[in-house]
């Protein structure tokens, strides 16, 4: 009876841990929205133009990069804003981590900008294993970490997320000009969005 039983426990141990070792690793996509006289492209000549973002087969811990060019098709400098939204499923939106640089930081009319966006999976993402979200990019007309809009980046709009870190709606420090991603908290996401722009002036 002992040796059944123990037959048995390695038996549920060896499938426990096959479906570990089998389980999907998360693949995903992005589409791209554009609001706005700007344009998102794959080349710096601005010939291809980029409708979504295979992000692949991705792991945990990873951080995954991608290149694109946005141009000015207007007739007014603007600064890049890019927003991600509609996560599937909604849990991923605290799993994954989207970030994204650019330069020049003022893309005036009929110039390009060299745009990197990355995405970071969180050491704990194994319970799904398809994602889907959207970014849509847009033209400000300022810097995205200028909160104070003096027209340059620096130690005040530090200051100024930093008063109100980890606020969320409702609470008195809440302050939506620090919600730089638009996810309801003021966390180091967006002081790493100031942080990109930090030293820049418009």
């Amino acid at each position: 009876m002992a040796t059944a039983c123990l037959f048995m426990i390695l038996v549920a141990a060896m499938v426990g841990l096959t479906e570990t070792l089998i389980k999907p690793a998360p693949v995903g996509v992005s589409a791209l929205e554009v609001v706005g006289q700007l344009g998102v492209y794959w080349d710096f000549s601005c010939t291809k133009r980029v409708v979504s973002v295979s992000w692949g087969i991705l792991s945990p811990g990873q951080t995954k990069k991608t290149t694109t060019y946005v141009k000015n098709e207007g007739t007014v400098p603007f600064a890049l804003l890019c927003t991600p939204t509609a996560w599937n499923p909604s849990k991923v939106s605290s799993i994954l981590s989207y970030v994204w640089t650019y330069d020049p930081a003022r893309i005036d009319p009929g110039k390009v900008a060299k745009v990197t966006q990355s995405l970071r999976v969180s050491d704990n993402a194994n319970d799904f294993s398809e994602f889907s979200f959207n970014v849509v990019f847009q033209g400000i007309d300022h810097l995205l970490g200028d909160l104070n809009l003096d027209g340059v980046v620096n130690m005040r709009d530090i200051s100024i997320i930093c008063s109100a870190f980890n606020a969320t709606p409702g609470s008195p420090r809440w302050s939506p000009a620090a919600d730089l991603n638009f996810d309801g908290i003021i966390n180091m996401r967006d002081i790493e969005l100031v942080a990109a722009d930090f030293g820049k002036s418009w």
